[in-house]
């Protein structure tokens, strides 16, 4: 293939990967954004790839940033296809669960062999998992807080299932400018108002770093459970 038709090719390629993840994110349900994955789930790997998705190996490494011995037990929260797992699984962690809302995305990450056990659960307005109080040590969430995904409303359950002096940490986009819920006001004041209440509190200060995706930097934040 003639070198400018490959770079017309992979530009459009990514141009197709960016529109649908764009479309992903947008204000629904999560009933609606489950279905939405039916059609995409093949597909992810791929747009993830061609976008230069970084996220699950900046994810591993701010596990990894809270030195625990390798046989911790992890939890990957929209855990989807199972791209957070590998990264762990490179870094030598062994005990990691998935949870999802989407049986199609979980049946990729079984292909994969990643992790020892899958969950098929909504989070989120007052849902509760069937995972029981104070399992995990460590739970994380790469890019499920997001519009149509999870919201702080989600919080609560996630803390229920941590350990105390556990930790919740997560990367996520900057969704300020166009989602109401994702406004900085209103999305760290829903993590603000459990570190009022004594339920947790923060690991280190909400951070930024370069490189999340297609030129976007993470937030990340980390919680420790009390």
């Amino acid at each position: 293939m003639d070198y400018n038709l490959f770079e017309l090719f992979q530009k459009k390629m990514a141009d197709v990967a960016s529109n649908a993840v764009n479309n992903a994110v947008k204000e629904r349900s999560c009933h609606e954004t489950m279905e939405m994955y039916k059609n995409w789930a093949k597909d992810l790997d791929t747009h993830c790839m061609q976008l230069k998705y970084n996220a699950p190996k900046i994810m591993a490494d701010v596990v990894e940033d809270l030195h625990l011995p390798k046989h911790t037990r992890i939890l990957d929260v929209a855990a989807g296809s199972g791209l957070v797992g590998i990264e762990l699984k490179k870094k030598g962690y062994t005990d990691i669960d998935a949870l999802d809302g989407s049986q199609e995305l979980l049946n990729i990450a079984k292909e994969k062999k990643i992790y020892n056990k899958y969950f098929v659960t909504l989070l989120g307005e007052n849902r509760k998992s069937s995972i029981k109080n104070a399992t995990y040590d460590v739970v994380v969430v790469c890019g499920g807080f997001a519009p149509g995904h999870l919201y702080t409303d989600s919080f609560p359950e996630l803390i229920r299932i941590v350990k105390p002096d556990g930790y919740i940490c997560w990367t996520m986009r900057d969704y300020s400018q166009y989602s109401e819920r994702f406004q900085n006001d209103n999305f760290d004041k829903g993590v603000d108002q459990l570190c009022d209440a004594g339920l947790w509190k923060k690991a280190r200060e909400p951070y930024t770093k370069s490189g999340y995706f297609d030129g976007t930097d993470a937030k990340i934040y980390c919680m420790q459970v009390i």
